[in-house]
Parts: structure tokens; C-alpha cells; sequence
């Protein structure tokens, strides 16, 4: 990860340089801490994560486990869209699964064909070849969901889980 920083801020640095045709060599202490600044920057970005799937109500509140995680900024449409009408709600929730990072998706046991619908739009966005699990994409599969022979494609598309809890655990091992 250090070293991932490290390219960031030279990239930066040069692109910096560059865009103000500022071509002079830049004394080592101020190279130094435009480095130190910018690794401080990246390692203070919080994760976006658009929590996918049944309402709260429906679902034992099961999206408040995720929001108690302070290194992640956290998209609910049940909240964060309009949910007055498909005209509002459809292109809010679909921007924000676009600008996610991460997504985590309970269908619950009930049809939830928006949910799926979300979760092929993230898979599309996050992956650069048809059949690549995508890593950023936690989908909690419960038990007693139908149909079973589904949850062999469903595995293909995403870290697949069977509770709250177990997502919340992978959810912090993409923080790592």
C-alpha cells in the first residue's frame, strides 16, 4: 500500500510540476513534504459504500451494523434518494452505485429485482472482463433464499456471505 502512495504522490508531484511548466528542481525538504502531504490526503479517503438490497424494516435493521463502521462513508436509499418515484429514486440510487466503491447487497428472502439490477450495473462498472469476480461487491446470501441453483452465478459476481455479520468482516478486510 506504502508503495502504491509513494507513485501516487511522485505522479503528482511530476504532474504538478508539469501543469505549471514549472521545470526548476524542486529543493528535497519541500519535495518531502509534498509527498508527506499528499500520502496524507490518500490515507484519509474514506471508502464510498452503497448498501444495496431490502429496507431496514423489512431486514432486522440490518444496514445500522454497517453505518457503526466509521472508515466508510455509507450511501442507504432509503435515505440519501428520493424515494417518492421511480423518476427520482432510479437515477439517484444508479449514480450513486457509479460513485461507489464498494457495494453490499442483501435481497433478503422477498424478489428484489432492483437490488439485482444494482448489483449487474456495480459488477459492470467494476470489472474490465465478463466472468471476473468482482472483490468490492459483498452480496449476503441468506439460507432459506430460492432459488438455490442461483447461488452458483451469484458467486461469480461477488464475495457471497450468508449474515450481517459475516459482511461486516469482509467489508473491513477491503480496508485493510
Amino acid at each position: 500500500m506504502k508503495t502504491l502512495y509513494k507513485k501516487m504522490a511522485s505522479r503528482l508531484w511530476i504532474n504538478l510540476n508539469l501543469n505549471h511548466n514549472r521545470f526548476k528542481i524542486i529543493p528535497l525538504c519541500r519535495a518531502i513534504l509534498i509527498t508527506s502531504d499528499i500520502l496524507q490526503i490518500v490515507s484519509n479517503h474514506k471508502q464510498r459504500v452503497y448498501l444495496a438490497g431490502q429496507a431496514n424494516e423489512h431486514e432486522n435493521n440490518w444496514k445500522e451494523e454497517f453505518k457503526k463502521l466509521d472508515d466508510f462513508d455509507f450511501y442507504d436509499w432509503e435515505f440519501d434518494s428520493d424515494q417518492s418515484s421511480p423518476n427520482t429514486f432510479f437515477p439517484d440510487d444508479l449514480k450513486a452505485v457509479k460513485s461507489a466503491d464498494i457495494l453490499v447487497a442483501n435481497p433478503g428472502i422477498a424478489p428484489s429485482e432492483g437490488t439485482w439490477i444494482e448489483i449487474g450495473y456495480f459488477l459492470a462498472l467494476n470489472t474490465d472482463v465478463p466472468g471476473i469476480t468482482c472483490k468490492n461487491m459483498i452480496i449476503i446470501w441468506k439460507d432459506d433464499r430460492e432459488p438455490k441453483w442461483s447461488i452458483e452465478f451469484v458467486k461469480k459476481a461477488g464475495v457471497v456471505v450468508g449474515t450481517v455479520k459475516e459482511a461486516v468482516a469482509e467489508l473491513k478486510k477491503l480496508k485493510e
